[in-house]
């Protein structure tokens, strides 16, 4: 599981800065599916409680960043 929790977080960091801005909805995708991964697993692995929850946290940090992006997207978008 701990291997799981590893490739987990390099795929979803690496992804979360890999894909360009403008596809900020596959960036908010991933960055829901990382944190309700990673709250799954601070919730049914005891051993790795504290690194889920940490990076559930981070999580939701990203999600916020996209949505300052998405509102800046939407911005642009209805004003041409």
């Amino acid at each position: 599981m701990t291997v799981l929790m590893i490739s987990m977080v390099l795929i979803f960091f690496v992804l979360s800065f890999v894909i360009p801005s403008s596809n900020v909805i596959v960036r908010q995708v991933i960055g829901v599916l990382g944190f309700i991964f990673f709250i799954y697993t601070a919730f049914t692995q005891d051993e790795l409680k504290y690194p889920s929850l940490f990076f559930a946290l981070l999580s939701i940090a990203f999600i916020l960043r996209n949505f300052k992006d998405l509102n800046k997207l939407l911005k642009t978008k209805i004003t041409k």
